[in-house]
């Protein structure tokens, strides 16, 4: 990094240094790994520069204040929801995705209930999510593992059951609308199609040849599931 040059003016030399370019870096995609990195100015440089991709990944862990103290995260439900307002605010039809661990040592009903209400809440385009176990050097090394694991395992359920119908009702509002699409490879269930993103991060499954694979393309979304969007080339590439 340049001297007395931070991360969000990074970002704005670099959307400067590609404007206007068709080959070469299409987006800049980053993640953050606490929200403490997130800054009023790096929300700024997300919704202010072209390339800058759209999309977060915003690891929250839990709901539970109570359990975000036992992980030693410093910060608060109310606060990171906060945040994720401010990103909603600002960036124009951003991503959000996040980390989620049920069944952390002591986690009560309470607890997860308060999970599943900011996963609501903030309604994640996607998220990953985890039965807690030990991992050295964390704190959670020093609390006693009482959850039992088929606890575990019916809330880590009943919340990715959640989340599924979240993300379906959030891809099928996408249907009917064109969308730029950074095409990176095969689609995942059949060669006849290829496959990219938005700068969102949707995933878009389309047919269309191999050619265009490293290129933008506009795609209208025809159809949705949970996990995918699916459309046809309208034009491209570029």
């Amino acid at each position: 990094e340049p001297a007395g040059l931070d991360f969000p003016g990074l970002l704005q030399r670099l959307d400067e240094e590609l404007a206007g370019e068709t080959t070469g870096v299409q987006r800049i995609r980053f993640l953050t790994s606490h929200p403490k990195d997130l800054s009023p100015a790096l929300i700024e440089s997300m919704g202010s520069y072209a390339k800058i991709a759209k999309h977060l990944h915003l690891p929250v862990q839990s709901g539970s204040d109570r359990i975000l103290r036992k992980m030693n995260r410093h910060y608060t439900r109310d606060g990171y929801l906060r945040l994720v307002e401010r990103l909603r605010e600002t960036v124009a039809a951003v991503g959000l995705s996040t980390d989620l661990i049920v069944g952390f040592p002591g986690e009560t009903e309470d607890d997860f209930a308060a999970t599943m209400d900011l996963a609501r809440e903030a309604s994640y385009d996607s998220f990953y999510s985890f039965e807690y176990s030990p991992r050295p050097d964390t704190a959670a090394l020093s609390y006693v593992d009482t959850i039992p694991p088929e606890i575990k395992r019916l809330r880590l359920l009943e919340l990715q059951k959640l989340q599924h119908d979240i993300q379906s009702r959030k891809n099928e509002e996408w249907e009917g609308s064109t969308v730029e699409v950074l095409v990176d490879s095969f689609s995942r269930k059949t060669m006849d199609d290829i496959s990219g993103r938005t700068s969102s991060n949707q995933i878009v499954n389309f047919a269309g040849d191999k050619g265009l694979i490293g290129t933008l393309v506009d795609v209208e979304i025809t159809r949705s599931g949970a996990h995918s969007l699916y459309g046809k080339v309208c034009s491209g590439p570029r």
